[in-house]
């Protein structure tokens, strides 16, 4: 092939790779979301359980399935993992790659009540131990990771 012809081959090629890929045009990645049974199953799979009262979400965070809004959740019982901090800031990722973005289409964490927040480190994985140093955390998937406290 000439190279006039493999450059002309090669830009069209780069042209047409966008079209290739799943969800073109967003920032996001589209992922399958697992399904939980139950609270243990939940808890198997979070660092952190705690028991808190968020606040209104001041801000957004960007997870790896798009934009969420960020937390700050009073903590009044840690459940599970090594955490003394008295606060946290938590987001619940939402699924933007369905036809009714986001889903699901309210936010996820519920200001003012007293919930369960099943949780991992919304950027990265800290040192066993280092917990108070993660910045933010997710719930578990859009639609696992906050149940309502009992008393």
């Amino acid at each position: 092939m000439s190279p006039r012809r493999l450059a002309i081959a090669s830009l069209a090629l780069l042209l047409a790779a966008p079209a290739l890929s799943g969800c073109v045009g967003t920032p996001q990645t589209c992922v399958s979301w697992v399904d939980f049974a139950d609270a243990d199953d939940m808890a198997a799979s979070a660092t952190l359980v705690v028991v808190g009262v968020a606040e209104p979400a001041t801000r957004t965070i960007e997870l790896l399935s798009g934009q969420a809004e960020l937390h700050r959740v009073s903590i009044e019982e840690v459940r599970q993992g090594d955490f003394d901090a008295d606060e946290l800031w938590a987001a619940a990722p939402r699924d933007y790659c369905v036809a009714d973005a986001p889903q699901p289409s309210e936010d996820p964490i519920p200001v003012g009540e007293r919930v369960v927040l099943f949780l991992n480190p919304a950027k990265g994985s800290p040192a066993p131990g280092d917990l108070e140093k993660v910045d933010a955390w997710s719930t578990l998937t859009p639609h696992a990771g906050v149940l309502p406290a009992s008393e």
